[in-house]
């Protein structure tokens, strides 16, 4: 398993030579799928929209649909246990959130959820190199497949998001989370809409997007349906299913809105 490699020589001896690999020692990417056509194993997918847009609601029902194994807007699911840290949300609105997806009786070992709002030993901020070390160490000690991290601004206290040096933590914590072979959600905000550009881009600096394997917008409606932009697509694996795609949040769950 990789070791985080920061700015410091670790105890343990490093060789690049201990990475050396055939081609045929790489998945094909088709057959490593945590959820058909939307969320690629072992990949980096950034999620961002204006506050009010459903971003994290939406994470959270993949989320759902991730540990349980079920289908997500009908495509077929692996099983897998999920993290999520959480810069923003009160316990309060955790525990409607659970209730509205019925995520009760399910163990922190399948699905766990950090809440920053809950630490008062410190302030949390991923910008810190021992809490960035911190985190690597739990997920090197567990079994989680999939990390959430919600959202960029609040966990990583970014304050200047014009500048491209603000986004280097987080940019060295996901390659190492996707070097351990575990997919990594990003949610981050979108740029205000107006009426020339009804659908933005993420805010701050293009230095953002990357690393990401996959990039897409979320946009709400007055009516609350959700329509998914896929913006960036490495591989144009994802964009055929999901671009364009109009969802509706209904009895727990994302449905795919059918338009006559």
């Amino acid at each position: 398993m990789p070791q985080l490699i920061e700015n410091k020589v670790q105890e343990e001896e490093f060789t690049i030579a201990d990475y050396i690999q055939s081609m045929d020692d790489f998945k094909d990417l088709e057959e490593t799928w945590i959820i058909k056509d939307i969320l690629p194993a072992e990949s980096l997918f950034l999620i961002y929209a204006q506050p009010g847009h459903q971003k994290s609601l939406f994470t959270l029902n993949m989320a759902k649909a991730i540990v349980k194994g079920d289908n997500f807007l009908g495509q077929t699911t692996i099983a897998q246990n999920v993290l999520i840290v959480d810069g923003e949300m009160s316990r309060p609105n955790i525990a409607r959130r659970r209730n509205a997806m019925k995520l009760s009786g399910i163990s922190s070992d399948r699905l766990g959820y950090i809440a920053v709002s809950r630490i008062t030993k410190c302030e949390y901020n991923l910008s810190v190199d021992k809490y960035r070390h911190d985190l690597i160490k739990v997920l090197q000690n567990s079994d989680y497949k999939v990390v959430i991290l919600d959202n960029i601004r609040t966990l990583f206290n970014v304050a200047n998001e014009n500048a491209a040096a603000e986004y280097m933590p987080l940019n060295s914590l996901i390659k190492i989370i996707r070097g351990m072979g575990i997919t990594c959600i990003v949610l981050h905000h979108a740029n205000k809409a107006t009426l020339e550009n009804p659908d933005p881009s993420f805010a701050g600096s293009s230095n953002i997007a990357t690393l990401y394997d996959a990039c897409m917008s979320l946009v709400a409606d007055a009516q609350s349906v959700l329509t998914i932009r896929v913006k960036k697509d490495r591989d144009s694996l994802v964009r055929e299913f999901l671009h364009e795609l109009p969802v509706v949040f209904s009895d727990g769950d994302y449905q795919i809105l059918n338009v006559e």
